[in-house]
């Protein structure tokens, strides 16, 4: 859940569907754009665990919800960019910085693999 008061009804509206302890620590997740990484419990069965993912950016701009982000994306592809062109674009307006650090990261360690 992105939102709290979301989860707050959420869990209105299914209150068995959580333990206290899951609620409590669901409760307690922040933002991933504040922290740059998603947390996330996982539930299987009988079994719960927290975990946290961290993604590159290239992967945050594919997948991004954001409004703005999407408008982006298909601004570029009006005007005939390929979609993979139009993330990799909206991955460099977004983390500029991150995205530089990534290509000299490749160039230096010339692993064979291309980013994109």
């Amino acid at each position: 859940m992105q939102d709290a008061q979301e989860f707050k009804k959420y869990n209105q509206d299914y209150p068995d569907n959580f333990s206290q302890l899951e609620k409590d620590v669901i409760s307690r997740f922040r933002s991933a754009k504040d922290q740059w990484f998603s947390s996330f419990l996982l539930k299987v069965g009988g079994s719960s665990s927290w975990h946290r993912l961290f993604v590159d950016p290239l992967s945050r701009a594919m997948y991004s919800s954001n409004g703005q982000d999407f408008e982006f994306i298909q601004a570029q592809r009006r005007q005939g960019m390929p979609v993979h062109d139009a993330v990799y674009a909206l991955a460099l307006a977004n983390y500029g910085d991150e995205m530089a650090w990534l290509s000299q990261w490749i160039a230096r360690h010339g692993n064979g693999r291309c980013v994109a």
